[in-house]
């Protein structure tokens, strides 16, 4: 298949890419600039023959996906205005509806209009959170589980007005996904959907083309956060999925339309305690044990997830945590050895 996986130079966006090139599609891959294409190909040489870019600069233009998907059959929707790997940018923006709300909900929808102009598209999964899930007015709330029969319930009136930033960006990750039910309800499009990933947060090591530690993303570089740390760096959710996981995800769904179509599935492997991560971090890189933060601290309880039908139908076998954390732990190590060369080579 032909498959348009949109923000390909992303980390989830690179992940889902080489999920569906190492399954054996083609891939059309969105980039924000020529720049970004040029570099996944010189990180990827060996996928050139297999892999084509469409630049596409602000997804929330009317249009903007048109021409990427033209001819292609399956789409993978990973793009969006903003992710939990973005969390540093989540206090930027000055006007909820202009700068969170719309984008999230015009991003979504332009990419579903646009496939709903062509006859090719056969099928679209859409890489949605579980801020679409969660009831974010409740906190941690010990004894509930969760799964994808649960709705955030915040609605854009209150998202509009609010002060709190990170209620605001759970209520546009809930009204985009909304917005797209809402589409193939209405809009009766010749496609089937499915918003297959609703994660938590997602960690591991990461795909995109790479060239400092600064250019991993938030979620990404959390476990750069233990290092040379006196405390414990706080999990930004109690619950984590490798990024792997996540984009075998898309994969799946979109191989096994039939018994995902019209389907949320959400993507949480493993409770996430920092303790616990300091721990694998000390035991697995024993050279590096000093600069871990031995802080204790007690595990608060938290919700749970059941995550039975994405393991049914989508066939995931969760990785473990402990590979998840070494092999993120592994690529900053690796990059912070590099800057130390060429730090000594000036």
């Amino acid at each position: 298949m032909l498959v348009l996986v949109t923000a390909i130079s992303g980390y989830i966006g690179s992940a889902t890419a080489l999920a569906f090139l190492q399954a054996g599609h083609r891939v059309r891959g969105t980039v924000r600039s020529e720049a970004k294409a040029a570099a996944w190909k010189a990180a990827y040489p060996e996928w050139r023959e297999q892999v084509e870019f469409v630049v596409v600069p602000d997804m929330s233009v009317q249009g903007s996906y048109d021409l990427a998907c033209e001819g292609v059959e399956w789409i993978a929707h990973v793009a969006s205005p903003f992710t939990f790997g973005e969390l540093s940018l989540l206090f930027c923006y000055t006007d909820n509806e202009r700068d969170m709300l719309q984008p999230a909900i015009r991003g979504t929808l332009e990419i579903l209009e646009a496939a709903h102009k062509t006859s090719s598209v056969s099928a679209i999964v859409i890489t949605s959170s579980f801020a679409a899930v969660q009831d974010y007015t409740q906190g941690l709330r010990p004894g509930y589980t969760y799964s994808e029969k649960d709705w955030c319930p915040l609605s854009y009136e209150e998202a509009m007005t609010s002060e709190d930033k990170a209620l605001v960006y759970i209520a546009s990750k809930k009204l985009a996904e909304e917005a797209a039910w809402r589409f193939m309800e209405t809009e009766k499009p010749a496609f089937t959907l499915s918003t297959s990933i609703l994660p938590a947060l997602v960690l591991g090591r990461a795909p995109q083309p790479l060239t400092s530690l600064n250019d991993l993303n938030t979620s990404a570089s959390w476990i750069r956060a233990f290092i040379d740390a006196e405390a414990l760096p706080p999990a930004p959710i109690p619950a984590m999925v490798d990024i792997h996981d996540v984009a075998l995800s898309h994969l799946r769904a979109l191989e096994r339309t039939s018994a995902t179509a019209g389907r949320r599935y959400l993507t949480i492997a493993h409770k996430l305690d920092p303790a616990h991560v300091a721990s694998i971090l000390r035991r697995r890189f024993p050279e590096h044990a000093h600069r871990f933060p031995r802080e204790e601290k007690a595990e608060e309880e938290s919700w749970g997830w059941d995550v039975r039908s994405t393991e049914k139908d989508l066939g995931i076998e969760w990785k473990s945590i402990e590979q998840t954390i070494v092999e993120a732990a592994a690529q900053v190590f690796e990059l912070e050895n590099k800057e130390a060369v060429r730090t000594s080579a000036l």
